[in-house]
């Protein structure tokens, strides 16, 4: 995480974002790590990157509520709205106490014009 951070300090996107793989194949404790690259990420080079990430991410640790709601968020951020709404499903499946996750769900719903099935989400 240091040399992560050190990297992203300097400006060196690549090599932060190597520095930072290792630490996310370790499972659930890789989760700040991560989340600190993926906030670098959407801040420094917008959120495509960080999206990618994310993704990839979602392959080891495809349960991680947090993952799944913040991937939803960069996915919204993309203007992929279709799939935010379904990360942000997955989170809900995965962790109902995503507080998160309902909360942009719902705000999804709405904007849709379906707030009939926010009784579904809570």
């Amino acid at each position: 995480m240091r040399l992560a951070r050190k990297a992203a300090d300097e400006g060196n996107t690549d090599s932060a974002v190597a520095a930072w793989k290792p630490s996310d194949s370790c499972g659930p404790g890789g989760s700040n790590p991560r989340n600190a690259l993926l906030a670098y990420l959407a801040r420094v080079t917008g959120s495509t990157r960080a999206y990618t990430i994310a993704q990839q991410s979602l392959a080891t640790s495809p349960k991680d509520g947090a993952l799944l709601v913040d991937t939803g968020l960069l996915a919204a951020q993309l203007g992929l709205s279709q799939d935010a709404a379904t990360y942000w499903q997955q989170a809900l499946a995965a962790d109902p106490s995503q507080t998160r996750a309902h909360l942009f769900w719902v705000t999804t719903l709405d904007r849709h014009g379906h707030p009939e099935e926010r009784h579904r989400t809570t």
